[in-house]
């Protein structure tokens, strides 16, 4: 996920373009997919899949304390909470899938992981993105490649 012409904001869609480098010949049931939009469209995509593997940048404030790469679950067994948007291209993605699942609960995928990375905390336009944070693709392209390897086992 992410925005093209936002700097370090594309983190995810060069992550997918990394993955489709090395997957894509010896992978043909990984569907791997560039997306920039909203949740709803994005949890409307998943219905049928098992699995969904996401990178995306999140915004933060430099700090040598905070970790630069986060992991979040969804299962599609955890409860679902209340939905409370005004309309529903508003809501996050959490909220989407729960959304969803009242109505497609056998097409929900059995896990969803966010691969977080962090970005500066102001996205300027611009298609360059920052040392840091191409450093930090590399890294969540290898935690990605690990997970497809374990799963495919």
């Amino acid at each position: 996920m992410g925005n093209p012409i936002l700097g370090d904001d594309k983190a995810g869609l060069l992550v997918a373009q990394k993955l489709k480098e090395k997957l894509s010949d010896n992978h043909p049931n990984i569907n791997i997919i560039e997306y920039s939009g909203n949740a709803m469209k994005l949890a409307e995509m998943m219905l049928g899949y098992d699995r969904v593997l996401i990178a995306d940048c999140f915004k933060a404030e430099t700090s040598s304390n905070d970790r630069d790469i986060i992991i979040l679950s969804y299962k599609k067994e955890t409860e679902s909470g209340e939905f409370n948007a005004l309309e529903p291209h508003d809501i996050d993605l959490f909220s989407a899938l729960n959304l969803l699942r009242k109505f497609f609960p056998d097409e929900i995928p059995d896990e969803i992981k966010i691969f977080g990375i962090k970005c500066n905390s102001s996205f300027t336009f611009s298609e360059e993105i920052s040392e840091k944070t191409a450093h930090l693709i590399d890294r969540v392209v290898n935690l990605i490649l690990n997970e497809v390897e374990v799963k495919n086992k």
